[in-house]
């Protein structure tokens, strides 16, 4: 369930900035994945969908885009990216071990496109 958790929350933080707008439409969500999280765009999607009927977010767009984590090596310095599920994985150059630099988060909302109030636009 820490998944349905982590997009509920995006959906509330969603539905915030539209209550801080005057209830404004939510034309589109992005949210952003970590490539070595546990949870899918396709969970994504439909958990968004099925709690956001009835909302100002019912029938937003949902774009995903996944992010991999970032590793330096210890031996040459080299920052690279890799989907590795560990903290630590080997350097591309061959030089040993490497160490994850950043744990970028499961399932957060990265960005939000709201309805136009002044335009009338629905």
């Amino acid at each position: 369930m820490h998944g349905a958790a982590l997009i509920d929350g995006v959906l509330a933080e969603a539905l915030r900035i539209s209550r801080q707008r005057d209830n404004v439409r939510v034309l589109r969500l992005e949210v952003e994945l970590s490539s070595s999280g546990h949870v899918t765009g396709d969970e994504v999607r439909s958990r968004l969908a099925a709690l956001s009927r009835g909302t100002s977010a019912d029938g937003a767009e949902v774009r995903i885009r996944t992010t991999e984590r970032r590793f330096r090596c210890f031996s040459c310095g080299e920052i690279f990216t890799s989907s590795d599920d560990g903290l630590s994985a080997e350097c591309p150059k061959g030089h040993g071990v490497a160490v994850c630099i950043d744990e970028p988060r499961d399932c957060v909302l990265a960005a939000v496109e709201i309805a136009n109030p002044a335009s009338g636009a629905d």
